[in-house]
């Protein structure tokens, strides 16, 4: 994922910008009975362990130095800011500054401080209390302190450290995972050891049913309840991006008279005839992004460079949507030696808004692409904007095609029914599996059973291939 949370220079480069340090360097501890620990410089907090009922009492971050100089401190809970405190005079309170936090507060949390100059902190420290009654014993847990520090740490303030989870754009971790669903059709279930399953929907049905037969429930059917309806009400469906706002992509719109990307399915009978009215919209919630290979200007030659313009159709800056690519390292060789003479801004004089110099790219490069081999993140087969060629494997054709081609079939239909099923079968099938009544197969669409009663509402699709 691109980490481009807001426009403008990552660095300022201007001498009064606070620069951000992340705090690192906190001790690993495992918290008492597993209510919170501190691993890879993040503090996990729960407030919950097994058989036990547990409260926090206390949730403070407590800070140590002689410095006279003014800093802001932020703490990040999962990756967005939680407690933003500017301009703490640590001198005139002793040397010391306690924040104290919302004890509720659970997630993973970590630590930034943002100076103008260095400081050195002689400690920083985590302090969390829990007081709570174990299993039906109700022991109690009295004053039981979890804390962890660091020792002298350095802020420095005169460096520009480049803190990831502060760049990472603003997206849930349920919506970004939504978003990788919905974008490779991917299912996923919880296994009986429970563990969960991910996978796309091709491997899903072949890799995960309970037998490799259909179970035979035409003696378990009520056939008084059968319905038997059209598999879907739609002509067409669309599967695209929520955002191709980029000039680039916007210009290949205006050319091709299409979405960059989008790819569109339509449903027709045997005699070509459209089946159904409505559209049906797969959108992924990420930016789609078209790239452009760079020609060195001497010889017209291409070049090993490829780039991504983020800028609107008026050509300012433009953020858009999180946008996910394949970076691929590329050794750059056009002139046999390593490097090319294509530049780069290298140093940005804000207060005159100069280009103060350039060099050389060198070495290697990490280039956006939205193809790799013949895996693309297209939704619709597109040329190559590195390699130049059309790749058949798009996300349509490597991850929809063989569904949708069998639920838009004029011929599928929807079979609704109702059974009374076996244990034997109710406590082993999966939604991989097949059913089978008066010799027709069908894929199970959906299912609901009421325990009590034994009644399986189904919805059925007739097997075609």
């Amino acid at each position: 994922m691109w980490l481009h949370r807001k426009s403008g220079y990552v660095e300022s480069g201007a001498t009064l910008e606070k620069n951000a340090s992340f705090v690192d360097g906190w001790n690993n501890e495992t918290g008492a009975y597993g209510f919170n620990y501190i691993s890879n410089n993040y503090l996990h907090k729960t407030e919950s362990g097994d058989n036990t009922f547990v409260e926090c009492l206390d949730f403070d971050l407590k800070l140590e130095s002689s410095t006279t100089d003014l800093f802001d401190v932020q703490i990040y809970r999962n990756g967005s800011i939680f407690y933003e405190e500017t301009d703490i005079d640590i001198n005139s309170t002793g040397g010391t500054h306690i924040i104290e936090l919302d004890e509720d507060a659970t997630g993973t949390f970590h630590v930034v401080i943002l100076s103008t100059t260095d400081i050195v902190f002689t400690n920083i420290q985590w302090k969390v209390q829990f007081e709570g009654r174990i299993g039906f014993n109700r022991y109690t847990i009295t004053d039981r302190f979890d804390t962890s520090d660091v020792g002298n740490y350095t802020a420095f303030g005169t460096n520009f450290t480049f803190i990831v989870d502060n760049q990472i754009p603003e997206m849930s971790v349920l919506d970004f995972l939504t978003g990788v669903f919905k974008t490779f059709n991917l299912t996923a279930f919880v296994q009986t050891d429970g563990a969960i399953y991910v996978d796309t929907l091709d491997n899903f049905y072949a890799n995960k049913k309970s037998q490799s037969t259909p179970y035979e429930i035409s003696q378990y059917v009520d056939v008084n309840s059968m319905t038997v309806e059209p598999a879907l009400p739609f002509r067409e469906i669309k599967f695209t991006f929520e955002d191709t706002g980029t000039y680039l992509a916007k210009i290949h719109n205006q050319l091709f008279a299409n979405v960059w990307g989008e790819e569109r399915y339509t449903q027709v009978d045997d005699a070509n005839i459209m089946v159904g009215s409505g559209v049906y919209d797969v959108e992924s919630p990420f930016g789609h992004i078209k790239y452009e290979r760079l020609y060195d200007q001497d010889d017209n030659s291409l070049s090993s460079i490829q780039y991504g313009w983020s800028v609107g159709e008026n050509q300012s800056p433009y953020i858009g949507k999180p946008v996910i690519f394949y970076p691929e390292s590329y050794t750059l060789s056009l002139d046999g030696t390593g490097s090319i003479s294509i530049s780069f801004i290298d140093v940005v004089n804000l207060a005159g808004d100069n280009f103060q110099s350039h060099q050389a790219v060198s070495g290697s490069v990490n280039m956006p692409k939205n193809s790799t081999g013949l895996s693309s993140l297209n939704f619709k087969a597109e040329i190559d904007e590195y390699a130049g060629v059309t790749y058949t494997d798009s996300l349509f054709d490597g991850y929809y095609k063989n569904y949708i081609l069998d639920v838009f079939n004029p011929k599928a239909r929807l079979t609704k029914i109702k059974a009374y099923l076996p244990l034997s079968i109710l406590l082993n099938f999966t939604l991989a599996d097949q059913f089978s009544i008066n010799d027709k197969t069908y894929k199970i669409n959906s299912i609901t059973t009421n325990l009590q009663t034994g009644e399986s509402n189904m919805e059925l699709l007739n097997v075609l291939w």
